[in-house]
């Protein structure tokens, strides 16, 4: 048997909030705690600190974030922000209230937030890692300081705050990261792909795409003659009328598309 000394905190959980832009700026972070009760912590300027019951983020807790976090940042200029699909994004109210302040959403489609989101591509790794490498250092120092038997103690709101505002201060140190990540992605790159990254392999390409016509139903084997199971009629006699389009033609045509009843939710 193996005796394992633990906190007694390991089915606690709290999410952050991070928010990055294409031009390598990182706005404040935004922490929500479990709990119901307002906290009285030492909280860096420009942070945010909520709580909610499960310590999950919710419709409310998006307005939050819009007022405090995004808004003092845009002033009501014209923006675009990019969202993945977690349904607290999607709600009527939130939209409305960031379209009140001239901001339009766009939304990542299901299963591409790994390719296509800029956090998930380039940021959220380091930034766990740095608050993972915080954590381990308070845990070394609190074994020295009991003995055989004895629990560690647990991390506090405090100690946590102080973590993600230290990984934060790291994040705004690589702006250059930051606007990689855009870049990687493909939203903010040329068109042209004159400044794509030499890591931007074809694999992944093919995988963002295979993941957009998959909901498209559209086939991107060049060598398949089948049709796709929705064929699309047309008054043409002759398949020559049908334009052959590429992939980023497929690409631009889902996040595009002129028919309203098939736009992906989210594009206004």
């Amino acid at each position: 048997m193996v005796s394992i000394r633990s906190t007694g905190a390991e089915k606690r959980h709290l999410t952050v909030i991070l928010t990055v832009l294409a031009n390598g700026t990182v706005l404040p972070p935004m922490i929500i705690f479990k709990g119901v009760r307002k906290l009285n912590l030492n909280v860096p300027k420009d942070m945010v600190v909520e709580v909610q019951k499960k310590g999950w983020c919710d419709t409310e807790l998006m307005k939050i974030w819009h007022r405090r976090i995004w808004l003092p940042y845009t002033k009501g200029r014209q923006s675009l922000i990019i969202f993945d699909s977690f349904r607290g994004h999607l709600k009527d109210s939130v939209t409305n209230q960031l379209q009140s302040n001239q901001t339009y959403r766009a939304v990542i489609p299901g299963g591409c937030t790994s390719k296509l989101q800029p956090l998930d591509v380039l940021i959220n790794k380091p930034f766990k890692e740095y608050l993972r490498k915080e954590w381990c250092e308070f845990i070394d120092s609190q074994l020295k300081l009991i003995g055989p038997g004895e629990r560690p103690k647990t991390s506090s709101k405090q100690d946590i705050v102080n973590w993600v505002s230290r990984a934060w201060d790291k994040l705004q140190d690589r702006p250059d990261m930051v606007k990689l990540s855009f870049v990687c992605t493909g939203i903010s790159s040329a068109l042209d792909g004159s400044d794509d990254p030499d890591y931007y392999s074809a694999s992944i390409q093919h995988e963002i795409e295979s993941t957009a016509a998959a909901q498209l139903n559209v086939n991107l084997d060049p060598d398949d003659d089948s049709s796709p199971e929705n064929e699309v009629s047309s008054d043409s006699d002759s398949e020559d009328d049908v334009p052959e389009l590429s992939n980023k033609e497929i690409l631009q045509r889902y996040f595009n598309s002129d028919d309203s009843g098939s736009n992906f939710d989210g594009f206004d």
